[in-house]
């Protein structure tokens, strides 16, 4: 118990009467690499991006003030009247911070410069802003409980953990096919890329009907992020407006026409269909295959809202992702998320047997259980095309979070160097959805162990599917000199094999998690050869982790009955 105490003493600040003051030996340092960095650093672009150019923070020797000649000089010759803070502790860390007479790079640049010159300046550099690590976005109807103004949806798939590694990226397009985008809404034209209007047949798909489902489906998707102004998307993407509806419906041609638009633009990386039919187009069919297997473009649509064992199309394509919708009950009774009423779910038609039915569930909302304002937020606009923020529910309300996402983990690759082809994006999304988390009211259960057909692979997770050693966050380095070790997983007998490389350490630790990240099991092992480990758990998907020398091997597992 002393240890600890004794830790956090020697960290009080100096001076504290009746508390030792000496502290361990200083570590080394490479004052040289120090120095050399230091001189560099501001004068390349990227160090401005998180500074105030308007402060300047000179550290200054022991003993020497702002009232030094050669200071007052420097100051007069910049104008400089005030100084906005200085060192707490003088005679440990003398510095100051000055404030120049504009904001501006290259006036600090400068300054900085002529601070350099002088011997009783030891360094000067711009404040430099610091966040809190939230990763929270600044627009206020992200989070405001008292006003009623809530995003679970973004909590609910862990963007917002998500958002801490990207936050998307203008070079990752997605294209929203519906009834048009309010493209001058304040929330969403700086993400606005273009688009056409494929039922008036011109470049300009503004919705002229006054059917704001289109902006509300944009909007969940590439609202413009962190902007100060109303809702956040899920990120900042290039978004297009394909308008294929009226408010009287989608023609099939229109529909078709923009999927073929879809393929053959090299801008748009995934397209959302927030619409639906129970009556199959081969039209459409074939524009969907063009778009997916020749062009790779990944598709996402909803599943439908009548609630019926049955996914209309195009979501139940082969090529396309069916999405159905959850909602949350806002903690009134529980604090769970359940599969919405409304929801169409199943296995697909026709000539689409399984998996090609519903394939991934995503945040859609229920506007009538709860609370009203457990619906989803976004963009939209009233009747007078005033732009507004309204709250609407429905598996249209779920595609587009998918649709984010799939752009998210594209950002985040793209970042890492890496370009992702729709069939692997897809296997993202779907290897990393949450598994049984969803209750299912017409079963009385949560949603079963494995690929079924309420939830599919189940509930979008955003922070495990940018983390995804595909996207190139988390590929095993490379060990020189001896085999790697890897892991085989038998479904069937439930087999963990361990096999070893050479040069392992002779104890080797492991653990399992469940789909919550939870620890649910440890294993300690003396290695003398391949390992075998059978589980014993309930259903469900489990991550097992082996800690290797400096490297972490992870493996998901599907446990089914």
């Amino acid at each position: 118990m002393m240890g600890w105490l004794w830790s956090l003493l020697i960290l009080l600040p100096p001076r504290v009467p009746g508390v030792r003051q000496s502290v361990p030996a200083t570590l080394g340092r490479n004052l040289v690499a120090e120095q050399a960095f230091r001189t560099g650093v501001w004068s390349d672009p990227a160090s401005w991006r998180q500074v105030n150019a308007k402060h300047v923070v000179i550290r200054l020797k022991e003993g020497i003030t702002e009232n030094h000649p050669s200071l007052r000089s420097l100051f007069q010759a910049y104008h400089i009247t005030r100084i906005v803070d200085r060192s707490h502790y003088p005679d440990r860390m003398n510095f100051i911070m000055v404030e120049l007479p504009e904001s501006s790079v290259s006036l600090a640049q400068s300054f900085m410069q002529a601070c350099s010159t002088l011997p009783e300046i030891l360094y000067a550099e711009p404040e430099v802003v610091f966040r809190l690590s939230s990763c929270t976005p600044n627009d206020p109807y992200f989070w405001d409980p008292n006003a009623n103004a809530i995003q679970w949806g973004y909590f609910a798939v862990g963007a917002d953990s998500a958002w801490c590694s990207t936050t998307g990226s203008a070079s990752i397009g997605v294209a929203v096919l519906d009834a048009g985008i309010m493209y001058t809404h304040p929330d969403i034209q700086a993400n606005y890329a273009g688009g056409y209007d494929f039922i008036e047949n011109d470049n300009d798909p503004y919705p002229s009907d006054g059917v704001d489902h289109g902006t509300h489906v944009g909007g969940t998707i590439a609202a413009v992020w962190n902007n100060g102004v109303g809702v956040a998307g899920f990120g900042n993407f290039s978004l297009y407006s394909l308008r294929v509806c009226t408010a009287q419906g989608c023609s099939s041609t229109a529909l078709a026409n923009a999927l073929l638009t879809v393929a053959y633009t090299p801008g748009i990386h995934v397209a959302n269909m927030s619409l639906g039919s129970g009556t199959y187009s081969q039209i459409v069919y074939d524009a969907a295959d063009t778009a997916y297997y020749s062009y790779g473009k990944l598709l996402v649509a909803a599943a439908g809202n009548d609630g019926n064992p049955i996914v209309d199309f195009p979501a139940s394509f082969p090529s396309v992702i069916a999405v159905s919708a959850y909602a949350w009950d806002g903690g009134y009774s529980g604090n769970y998320y359940y599969l919405a009423p409304y929801s169409n779910y199943g296995a697909g038609m026709g000539l689409n047997p399984p998996p090609y039915g519903l394939e991934l569930s995503a945040p859609g909302g229920d506007v009538n259980s709860y609370a009203w304002f457990l619906g989803i937020l976004s963009t939209g606009f009233d009747t007078t095309f005033t732009p507004n923020y309204p709250y609407y529910e429905g598996t249209s309300m779920a595609a587009p979070h998918v649709s984010g996402l799939a752009a998210l983990v594209l950002s985040r690759a793209q970042s890492m160097g890496i370009a992702l082809n729709a069939s692997t994006l897809r296997s993202i999304l779907d290897d990393n959805a949450v598994d049984q988390g969803i209750w299912i009211g017409i079963i009385g259960s949560y949603d079963p162990a494995g690929v079924d057909i309420y939830t599919g692979y189940g509930a979008i997770n955003a922070i495990w599917a940018i983390n995804d050693p595909r996207v190139g966050v988390s590929e095993p380095r490379p060990v020189p000199d001896r085999p790697s070790t890897s892991l085989t997983w038998d479904p069937i007998r439930h087999l963990l094999q361990i096999n070893p490389g050479q040069d392992l350490p002779t104890h080797l630790e492991g653990t399992l998690l469940d789909a919550t990240g939870r620890e649910v099991e440890r294993w300690e092992w003396t290695i003398s050869g391949p390992i075998h480990l059978r589980l014993s758990r309930k259903p469900g998907i489990y991550f097992v982790r082996i800690r290797l020398h400096d490297e972490v091997i992870q493996r998901k597992l599907l446990l089914q009955h």
